[in-house]
């Protein structure tokens, strides 16, 4: 997709299995839809909206995300193949492409199966941008899951995780991977950590948890995230 001509207020990064047309669709029709704040705001690139897409190995669905691509511009495509263990990757990529592109005030991570209230939204995130007890380069937030960090070690299990990959017994405060957002200088801070820290397939929430962890960024809960 085109890059940003100025710095972005918040990029949106959704994850999104390339098979998933409509619901890029629905997206684009509702809450993703930026005209609205063109309209009522006149800010240039206020809010940016991309996908973050892999490949299937199927051509005509490949060939069909590759007109999506040029349609919308708004599709950031992995070579890497449709499969729970890229979450990671393509987690690593959204927020990669967010700020080296867009150098975006926020960062908003999301699956394409989850709704937002973006008017709710885009005035909290506002509100925090002005508030001055917020430390920039430690703002994340989202739904902080308490019940789910213990590593599951049941091969069988969709969420299985070796030894190898994890060798402790907790994993370390994460908010849950289905939507959270961070500034932007959070963002860099993770990026920074990302080559020292062992990537953790599939649990892409986990591994952001991780990486905040080793930068000493502490998750926010916040209950308007479910």
């Amino acid at each position: 997709p085109r890059r940003c001509n100025q710095p972005a207020f918040v990029v949106f990064a959704i994850n999104s299995a390339a098979r998933h047309f409509d619901q890029r669709f629905g997206i684009r029709q509702t809450w993703g839809n930026t005209s609205e704040f063109q309209q009522r705001i006149r800010i240039a690139n206020l809010w940016r909206l991309i996908f973050i897409v892999g490949r299937t190995g199927n051509i005509k669905i490949d060939r069909r995300v590759d007109e999506e691509a040029r349609l919308f511009g708004d599709l950031v495509i992995t070579d890497l193949i449709e499969h729970h263990h890229v979450l990671t990757e393509k987690t690593i990529l959204g927020m990669y492409w967010a700020r080296r592109y867009c150098q975006t005030q926020f960062y908003y991570k999301g699956d394409d199966d989850v709704w937002i209230n973006k008017w709710r939204l885009f005035d909290y995130l506002v509100t925090l941008s002005l508030r001055p007890t917020v430390n920039p380069s430690h703002c994340w937030i989202g739904f902080v899951s308490t019940m789910n960090r213990i590593p599951i070690r049941d091969k069988s299990s969709k969420y299985y995780i070796s030894y190898d990959n994890y060798p402790m017994d907790k994993f370390a405060p994460y908010c849950s991977g289905f939507g959270y957002f961070m500034t932007g200088q959070t963002a860099d801070r993770l990026i920074w950590a990302i080559p020292y820290v062992q990537k953790i397939p599939g649990l892409d929430d986990v591994y952001i948890g991780l990486l905040a962890n080793v930068t000493h960024v502490e998750p926010t809960h916040n209950d308007n995230f479910h």
